[in-house]
């Protein structure tokens, strides 16, 4: 699937699961909508702390891995363009429109789109896509400093769920070493 179609797939998800429909939405502000998709867009990993912006209780804050995360701003980018239209703002509309666009060009861009091999477990097809990793704390000047963190290229089968982390990465031009 490709950022865009992800991130539909999440919209439906939240009207069809978890309720919050076009009925729900208009309890909320557009602003609180897109601070909520903007907290996400910055979110890293599982375990990223509250952000200070965020407009809803800490229960509500449910930060997971890059990707998702980007699906999740890309779908609150959406619900939030769709209130703002039904408020009459169209610029507003667009330009959230425009932010859930640049989130699912992100995703497209980890996950490098695309069928590599077949699965070594079930004979699928392998992809790509790269995961933020964390590169433990670094030690510079013999002071440690903040714990960093850099995109790894894994092979993935949505088949079974084989997945075979890469050794070395090189996002210069096209090429990955795995």
């Amino acid at each position: 699937m490709t950022g865009l179609e992800l991130i539909a797939a999440e919209r439906r998800r939240q009207i069809e699961q978890e309720g919050w429909t076009a009925e729900h939405d208009e309890q909320h502000e557009v602003d609180h909508l897109a601070a909520a998709a903007a907290a996400y867009v910055l979110a890293q990993r599982p375990g990223t702390e509250m952000p200070k912006g965020w407009p809803w209780g800490r229960e509500w804050w449910k930060p997971k891995d890059r990707l998702r995360n980007l699906v999740r701003a890309g779908a609150l980018y959406l619900a939030a363009s769709d209130l703002a239209d039904r408020r009459g703002m169209p610029d507003r509309s667009a330009s959230l429109c425009e932010l859930a666009d640049q989130c699912a060009a992100k995703i497209d861009e980890l996950l490098l789109v695309g069928k590599l091999a077949p699965c070594p477990n079930c004979g699928g097809g392998l992809r790509l896509e790269w995961r933020l990793v964390d590169t433990g704390p670094a030690i510079v000047a013999g002071v440690m400093e903040k714990i960093g963190a850099e995109d790894v290229p894994h092979l993935l089968c949505d088949e079974c769920g084989f997945i075979e982390r890469g050794k070395r990465l090189n996002r210069g031009g096209d090429s990955v070493e795995l």
